[in-house]
């Protein structure tokens, strides 16, 4: 059948159209997304590179204060002043950095690249943009830390003008102000490269996403026939062994017919089945954690320590608990807040998890309250690793917001026993009267 015909064909028609409008719409949606990266991610590199170039002249503005403040307490030379000039008029950085003097009334002292303005007063100096360049330095060179301003400058490089950020500081002894700039319009070229990549790169992708489409729908039509004539041929042979197993009276084997769609339908269900599986594994992880501090739950430690005491009861081996509080919690949260309280609650989670072996299970009861069960460890094991937690937590400094936190926590341990402590809530019992003890005796210890 000529190819075209199987193209207006009302199978192949609908088949093409569904193929044609799913890799138009991915085509559409990545192509989006390409551009909202871009955008995303210009707007990041901008900041960073106005970030970085503001730390660069600031830095040599300070390096050249300090030069200055150095040669006026320790070296008493005639013509101070033209000394510290003549030195400050050599420094370069960057690709077109440079530094400049103006005393406070905004006559130029000295400037490298156009000392035609040397003498000149540029106070009432105005970019295109209205800003009064010089008046605007020398006001923010007064601040204790100096200050930026933006305007229009020309560039050397380029004699052209350019958009330029320049940083200032004062030197209050002689009335100077200290600057220097840096072109930020680089910037920009670099971002209409960037964005020329990506056009070309889109463009390029365009037509690999055309030629998909052509090649889908070539394929489309392929895979109907071919699977119109598998599926023909599975049934007939379907048939004719049905037929011959019928006559002659032996078993149907279903290796024997070859439903090839049946197989991958079989396939597909089984791919949903494990998806569910793993779905429902993910939930039944997630109804064992902690929200807040990822760790176990009561309810898991419930489920967990009765097949370890089950065991040790068995094989006649140690087990412990230790209960865990925080001491004073509610003082933490009343001083810094419910969200700093819940940092303490994660640190104090994280710290257990990393001492503890990998055999114990820790689980956060609620609120400020942690319980460990210590599988083949005793009494006198445990109270090592409970006093190994104890200093760690008691050395740990929680550093946030500007807040440096420290605190302590109080533990109770119990062994399990045949004689007092022979049930899970036996042993609970008597690790929580212990803790009620630590925290009776003063806290920040063990019972």
């Amino acid at each position: 059948m000529n190819i075209f015909k199987k193209l207006l064909s009302a199978n192949h028609i609908f088949a093409n159209m569904i193929a044609i409008v799913t890799v138009m719409a991915i085509g559409y949606f990545w192509i989006s997304d390409q551009y909202k990266a871009f955008e995303i991610n210009s707007l990041e590199f901008k900041e960073n590179y106005i970030k970085h170039q503001k730390e660069i002249i600031k830095n040599e503005i300070k390096r050249s204060i300090n030069f200055i403040e150095y040669e006026i307490k320790n070296n008493n030379i005639p013509n101070m002043k033209e000394h510290i000039l003549e030195r400050l008029e050599r420094v370069r950085f960057g690709k077109d950095g440079y530094l400049f003097v103006y005393d406070f009334n905004g006559v130029n002292l000295m400037h490298p690249i156009l000392p035609k303005l040397i003498g000149k007063n540029l106070i009432d100096l105005k970019d295109k943009n209205g800003v009064f360049i010089i008046k605007e330095l020398i006001d923010v060179s007064k601040n204790r830390d100096g200050g930026f301003v933006e305007y229009i400058w020309n560039k050397p490089s380029i004699n052209k003008d350019a958009q330029k950020l320049g940083y200032a500081m004062s030197i209050s002894s002689f009335k100077w102000m200290i600057g220097t700039g840096v072109y930020v319009d680089e910037i920009n070229t670099i971002l209409l490269e960037k964005q020329k990549n990506l056009d070309k790169k889109i463009k390029s992708d365009i037509y690999q996403i055309i030629f998909i489409l052509a090649s889908i729908m070539l394929a489309t039509i392929a895979f109907i026939e071919l699977w119109n004539l598998k599926l023909r041929n599975s049934f007939r042979e379907f048939t004719e062994f049905f037929q011959k197993a019928s006559i002659e009276n032996i078993h149907l084997s279903e290796e024997k017919v070859n439903f090839e769609e049946f197989k991958k339908l079989t396939h597909l269900a089984n791919d949903m089945v494990t998806s569910r599986e793993n779905i429902e594994t993910q939930l039944k992880e997630q109804a064992y954690r902690d929200p807040l501090t990822q760790s176990y739950n009561r309810r898991y430690f419930y489920e967990v320590s009765s097949e370890l005491l089950h065991l040790a009861q068995r094989d006649k081996t140690p087990l412990s608990i230790i209960m865990i509080d925080i001491d004073k919690f509610k003082n933490i949260n009343d001083t810094y807040g419910h969200i700093i309280g819940d940092e303490v609650i994660i640190l104090v989670a994280k710290t257990l998890e990393y001492l503890v072996r990998k055999s114990d299970i820790v689980a956060r009861f609620g609120g400020e309250e942690f319980t460990i069960i210590l599988p083949k460890s005793d009494i006198t094991q445990t109270r090592l690793i409970a006093e190994k937690i104890r200093s760690t937590i008691e050395d740990e400094i929680l550093k946030i917001n500007k807040h440096k936190i420290k605190f302590t926590i109080s533990l109770g341990i119990s062994e399990f026993d045949y004689v007092n402590n022979k049930t899970l809530e036996n042993i609970l019992d008597s690790a929580d009267k212990a803790l009620y003890n630590a925290k009776e005796n003063g806290r920040n210890q063990i019972c």
